[in-house]
């Protein structure tokens, strides 16, 4: 399939915005594979885009490079929740491994791997979600646009979206979830988040010491747009934060 994106990306020096840089990427993507029943599938693929990243804010242009991409990967994802965006049983699961090679048409030979996963059960009218995502540059140098990102109502509370940004990300989730009353013809829900993770530059330095813990605090609505969320996040940092989302927030 054919894909073109325009994302921006903040770029921050302790708790200021130097700089925001603009990402666009016109791509094809092709991928065979096999599906598992109804509840996953395996898949492996290549990627061709051109990118052409420019400073919107901050320092001169010249100092952001574009990075072309041609990438191969392999993709295993599993799913069994019972709702995409408010679920209360299953599991969701995505390992993907990704290698950017030169002669594929990339302009940076770098590999990665990408691993999220989620579990959610319900007990009543009580919903508990446990996860975490672990996604790691093991070789190479990524350009920008495939720099791993935290910040966000659901990864990293109390940042704004993007906010941290590296090679090597992790990141632990446990959330309460709960249905409440009907209003209005919608199914709101409340929720609360307790996150701890960080991003880093290099693999080697990985400690868990260093990770940021962040609290979240939700209110969500199914609509015939999508769902919509208000937050509101507090990071250990001092970081603070209030959301309002309208869509897909992952």
């Amino acid at each position: 399939f054919l894909s073109w994106t325009n994302e921006r990306f903040n770029i921050f020096e302790g708790d200021d915005k130097i700089a925001q840089i603009r990402s666009r990427k016109f791509g094809i993507t092709g991928a065979v594979g096999r599906e598992f029943s109804n509840w996953g599938d395996l898949r492996v693929g290549y990627t061709r885009f051109i990118s052409s990243n420019s400073v919107a804010i901050g320092p001169p242009e010249e100092q952001v490079e574009d990075s072309d991409g041609g990438e191969v990967f392999v993709r295993l994802l599993l799913d069994t929740f019972d709702d995409a965006f408010f679920p209360t049983s299953g599991i969701f699961g995505v390992v993907k491994r990704l290698g950017s090679r030169t002669e594929l048409g990339a302009d940076n030979n770098f590999d990665q791997t990408l691993v999220n996963l989620s579990g959610a059960a319900t007990f009543g009218s009580h919903t508990f979600i446990l996860g975490g995502r672990y996604n790691t540059t093991f070789k190479g140098e990524a350009p920008i646009q495939n720099n791993f990102r935290l910040g966000g109502l659901f990864n990293l509370p109390g940042f704004v979206e993007n906010e941290l940004s590296g090679q090597n990300l992790y990141l632990l989730r446990a959330a309460y979830q709960r249905r409440i009353a009907d209003l209005f013809s919608t199914s709101p829900y409340i929720g609360l988040t307790l996150q701890y993770g960080q991003t880093y530059q290099d693999e080697d330095d990985l400690d868990l010491e260093d990770g940021i813990a962040a609290v979240g605090a939700w209110l969500g609505w199914k609509t015939f747009i999508g769902p919509i969320y208000l937050g509101y996040g507090h990071a250990e940092t001092g970081n603070k934060s209030a959301y309002v989302i309208i869509g897909n927030p992952f």
